[in-house]
């Protein structure tokens, strides 16, 4: 389904500009609700499940991680995006303590949950370091990482990119080395990867390989 005009509407201001990355579109609407479409060339579609899985720490199936939600604003501004009332999968985390975490998929149930890995790291100050460490591995870390820059303010990205006194900025100040601004922005901005240093994976590439090392996971389902 195409992009068409998607993310550029205007009226409450909750709707934020489309990212579009290797197959995986990510709108924000409402108060930072994640809204991704998902087709099965992206990598990040075979390992989906064992992502939300780690996020939140769980050994169950990832689909019984969260259930399925109403909220009319949410769904009213995923309309002005031009999706169907069908196309709306609204769901929360079932996680006690993290039952307002919300996210949307709108291709079936890896997009949602990706949706929810995205909603999690947005919506929680949980480092979530096995999480970014298994990215690493297969490769995904920095496509993972650029769609959730994606989902912040840019007055929030640039405080970040300057340090802002946080000790995790800090922490990987030390690990970019100097690069490019943009490097060091995207590096900073892996607020939730205390071990913010570049992947050094065995996995293969972004594309086949990162989808085929999901293959191997004990978490997959």
């Amino acid at each position: 389904r195409g992009g068409g005009g998607r993310g550029e509407v205007g009226g409450g201001g909750g709707v934020r500009p489309k990212v579009d990355l290797k197959g995986v579109s990510l709108d924000v609407v409402a108060n930072g609700i994640p809204v991704v479409t998902m087709d099965a060339t992206s990598p990040l579609h075979e390992n989906a499940s064992w992502m939300l899985q780690t996020a939140l720490d769980s050994v169950n199936k990832a689909d019984s991680l969260y259930e399925y939600c109403q909220d009319a604003a949410v769904e009213a501004e995923c309309r002005r995006l031009g999706l169907s009332s069908e196309e709306i999968a609204l769901v929360r985390v079932k996680q006690e303590g993290l039952q307002d975490v919300k996210a949307v998929g709108t291709t079936g149930k890896r997009s949602v949950m990706l949706a929810v890995t995205i909603a999690l790291l947005m919506h929680t100050e949980t480092p979530m370091k096995p999480l970014w460490q298994e990215l690493k591995a297969y490769k995904l870390d920095q496509m993972f990482l650029a769609l959730v820059q994606s989902t912040e303010a840019p007055a929030k990205r640039e405080g970040r990119s300057r340090g802002g006194g946080e000790q995790r900025s800090r922490d990987r100040g030390r690990d970019t080395g100097g690069g490019s601004n943009d490097r060091g922005s995207l590096e900073q901005s892996q607020s939730r990867s205390p071990d913010g240093r570049a992947g050094k994976g065995k996995g293969g590439g972004a594309g086949a390989g990162g989808g085929g090392g999901g293959g191997g996971r004990r978490r997959r389902r």
